[in-house]
C-alpha cells in the first residue's frame, strides 16, 4: 500500500502488515493521487509547483515510471491563493475508466494518459452560482459561505461524484446549504435524489445513518440493496 506524505511530495510504500518497503519521490505538489493503467494520476487542487525554476499551474499531473507525461487542466495562478475549495478524494475507477470530478465544476471528466474528456455534465435544478463567484478564484464565494451563506440559498453547486459501481453513479450537492445525495442509474437514466436533512422522509431517516462520512457508506451497505430501493421504476 501507498501513503502520500503531502509535505515531503512523496509516496511511502508498505506491506499490509506495516513494514516499510520505499519511498517515492514526486516533486510536485498534490493533494490525492490514483494508480490507473501503469500511470500515476495527481491531482494538485491547484497548488502551484516549480521544478528547476519551470511551473507548473495544472489541476491533473499524469507520471509514468516517475517522468511526467501529460498535464491536464490548466488554471491561472493569480486567482489562487492560500483559499481555494476542493475534492478531497475527486477520482473513481467506474467500468475501467478513470473519472475526475472536482467541486465547483459541472463537469465529470474520463481521464488517461492519452487523453480527458468530458463524461458526464452536472445540471441543476434551480440556478448555479454566478461567476463572479467562481471564475477568478474561491475568495470570493469563502467569504459568502463564512458569513453564514445566506446569499448562497438560492443556488445549487457544488456537485461530485461520491461513489458507484457498474450500474449506478452515486453524487452529491449543496441545495439550499443542505446537503443533497443523488442516485443515477446508468442502463436507465433515473435520477433519485435526498437530503438527509429533511424530516418528513422516511425512506432520508432511515437511510441517514449511511452517510454520517460519504466514504463510509458503500461499506454499510451493498450498492445492489439501493439500486434496487431508489433506482426501480
Amino acid at each position: 500500500m501507498e501513503i502520500h506524505d503531502y509535505q515531503r511530495q512523496i509516496l511511502l510504500n508498505y506491506t499490509l502488515t506495516g513494514d516499510y518497503l520505499s519511498k517515492t519521490n514526486i516533486g510536485y505538489n498534490f493533494l490525492s493521487f490514483v494508480f490507473h493503467e501503469s500511470d500515476y494520476i495527481f491531482f494538485t487542487a491547484k497548488h502551484e509547483s516549480f521544478i528547476q525554476n519551470e511551473g507548473y499551474f495544472y489541476d491533473l499531473l499524469v507520471t509514468r515510471d516517475n517522468e511526467l507525461v501529460k498535464k491536464y487542466l490548466p488554471y491561472n495562478p493569480l486567482y489562487y491563493g492560500e483559499v481555494r475549495i476542493h475534492s478531497r478524494n475527486p477520482f473513481l475507477i467506474h467500468n475501467s475508466k478513470l473519472l475526475f470530478s472536482d467541486l465547483l465544476s459541472d463537469t465529470v471528466f474520463s481521464v488517461s494518459r492519452d487523453t480527458i474528456y468530458p463524461e458526464f455534465i452536472f445540471t441543476y435544478k434551480n440556478e448555479s452560482l454566478p461567476s463572479h463567484l467562481t471564475k477568478s478564484g474561491h475568495s470570493k464565494l469563502i467569504e459568502e459561505l463564512n458569513a453564514g451563506g445566506e446569499g448562497l440559498r438560492k443556488y445549487d453547486f457544488n456537485a461530485s461524484l461520491v461513489s458507484g459501481n457498474e450500474k449506478c453513479l452515486v453524487y452529491s450537492y449543496i441545495h439550499q446549504m443542505n446537503k443533497h445525495h443523488g442516485f443515477y442509474s446508468i442502463g436507465t437514466g433515473n435520477t433519485r435524489e435526498f437530503s438527509f436533512e429533511s424530516t418528513d422522509l422516511n425512506l432520508a431517516k432511515i437511510l441517514a445513518p449511511l452517510f454520517v462520512e460519504d466514504e463510509k457508506f458503500v461499506t454499510v451497505v451493498p450498492l445492489y440493496v439501493l439500486e434496487k430501493l431508489l433506482l426501480t421504476p
